[in-house]
């Protein structure tokens, strides 16, 4: 998400100051060495107290990439060591080359906030760093509602036989993606990145165009359920539908 970092607070003084960073010494030390938190400041450097890490998602509480977001509760990534210790060889249904999503903090993902928060306290004072975290957990959970929406609203047209053979061409399909993969993260790591307009413009904005689309897609379809008394002949009769993706 470099984009997001780019647009962030942290990425704007970034751009506007980098002659007030230094990263030839290798340490992190917001108003020595950086100006600002970097990338690697909050998620991998030894910095107020903590030993620098490799696990990129130690100090995550929640996965924001998944289709709907969950807490980060199954320890460290291990797809890295298994593929070292394979010396980069493949072998199928014994190396283990996907990444586990629920990888964090080994000791959860409340353990996981707090080191974050510890990261965020080498700047901010603690009221500043908890009513943003508080903000990010709402985030999070107002995506998980809207994607439980496009969920039941996916599996009903499923289930009554109102989706297109080839999904990709299926209008509600293609926003039910888009939902996730497009807008739904922007929308998450805006707003855990401290990045206005990927979290409102380019993310919940559009997420709430993308159910409003479906809903009106997915009312059709019943509607001409309950007209023809077919699927097929419901599908069949379907007037094209543009999909306006919101990029």
């Amino acid at each position: 998400m470099k984009e997001v970092f780019e647009s962030s607070v942290h990425g704007h003084i970034f751009e506007t100051n980098e002659e007030d960073y230094d990263f030839s010494t290798g340490e992190q030390i917001p108003g020595k060495t950086v100006r600002a938190g970097t990338c690697f400041t909050c998620h991998m450097s030894g910095i107020n107290g903590l030993k620098s890490t490799h696990n990129v998602s130690k100090r995550l509480k929640w996965n924001l990439w998944a289709p709907k977001s969950f807490e980060r509760t199954k320890g460290a990534e291990t797809a890295g060591w298994a593929w070292w210790k394979g010396a980069g060889k493949v072998e199928w249904g014994k190396t283990v080359i996907r990444g586990n999503a629920k990888a964090g903090n080994p000791q959860g993902p409340e353990a996981a906030r707090s080191e974050m928060k510890q990261v965020c306290a080498t700047c901010h004072q603690a009221t500043f760093t908890n009513n943003y975290f508080q903000r990010v957990d709402a985030a999070v959970k107002v995506y998980n509602q809207y994607r439980t929406m496009a969920e039941k609203m996916m599996a009903d047209l499923k289930a009554k036989g109102l989706m297109k053979s080839d999904v990709w061409s299926d209008p509600f399909f293609k926003l039910y993606y888009y939902l996730w993969h497009h807008e739904g993260r922007r929308f998450r790591h805006g707003a855990a990145m401290g990045s206005p307009d990927y979290a409102h413009w380019h993310g919940v904005f559009q997420v709430m165009q993308d159910i409003r689309e479906m809903k009106d897609i997915y009312n059709y379809r019943m509607k001409m359920l309950k007209k023809y008394g077919s699927a097929k002949k419901a599908m069949e009769n379907e007037i094209p539908m543009p999909v306006v993706t919101h990029e």
